[in-house]
């Protein structure tokens, strides 16, 4: 594993208090029975008053990839094993009805929606089956999840205004592969379709990056206030209007952007 390239990333992005978590996950590793580690991704940190939810993808030196929910005592830099979900996750968010997270794996995996409402001790599934969530996001008492698979003709994005209980279409006849949401501006980003926009919680939406109804593959996009990025493969935009224009980031072109902080 190479530290020292994560470390200096760390104190790029998160500073000294993430830089401890990664040391001591580090050492946690080497106690988990699995095979050879070889190295780590994290793609999501989430914290609350206590804890530091981190997900992990790890890989290992065979060919399988295999997916960590890890938990971390924020003060103490202690890592616990909670949950080894068998396929991937690709998204982990946090709610006010707990920690939710999302699944997309092959065919024959429950490719839906898992929650926990104790920390991450326990998950339960809570919908969206065999569709392959994407993505999550969460605004205005929402919870937000781009979906890959065609189930009974839909997918999509779908919203949830109760924990999970209940999931609704908002649209799109294609599969999404990303999604953020701020205030009542919620952004998605499909495969072969291009970016959508809606200011209204998914009721209405216009086609901002793309020609006509096909576009590129968006997949990764974030918006916070007015400030909002999508990457494609080979490009990144900005929008600094919620979401109403936009403009290519020359200096990302033909660069791989893996995720985006705003």
């Amino acid at each position: 594993m190479k530290l020292e390239r994560r470390k200096f990333c760390a104190e790029q992005r998160y500073g000294n208090d993430y830089l401890r978590h990664i040391q001591s996950l580090t050492n946690f590793l080497h106690t988990v029975d699995t095979p050879l580690w070889i190295n780590f991704h994290v793609s999501g940190i989430f914290k609350n008053m206590k804890h530091t939810f981190l997900k992990i993808l790890v890989f290992c030196s065979i060919p399988l990839v295999s997916t960590f929910f890890i938990k971390a005592k924020a003060q103490e830099g202690v890592w616990i094993l909670m949950e080894n979900f068998s396929n991937t996750l690709t998204s982990i968010g946090t709610t006010p009805w707990g920690l939710v997270a999302g699944e997309f794996g092959n065919w024959q995996s429950f490719n839906g929606i898992y929650i926990s409402k104790d920390l991450g001790n326990m998950w339960t599934k809570s919908g969206l089956d065999k569709r392959g969530v994407t993505d999550i996001a969460y605004a205005t008492n929402t919870i937000y999840a781009s979906t890959y698979y065609f189930v009974d003709g839909t997918n999509g994005l779908f919203s949830s205004k109760n924990g999970g209980k209940d999931w609704v279409h908002l649209g799109g006849s294609f599969s999404a592969l990303s999604v953020s949401a701020y205030e009542n501006a919620v952004y998605l980003g499909t495969a072969s379709h291009g970016l959508w926009v809606s200011n209204d919680s998914g009721q209405t939406w216009v086609q901002k990056i793309g020609d006509g109804f096909y576009g590129p593959d968006v997949k990764k996009v974030s918006g916070t206030g007015d400030i909002a990025v999508a990457v494609t493969y080979d490009k990144t935009y900005l929008s600094t209007d919620r979401g109403n224009s936009w403009k290519e980031l020359e200096k990302f072109r033909y660069k791989t952007v893996s995720d985006i902080l705003i």
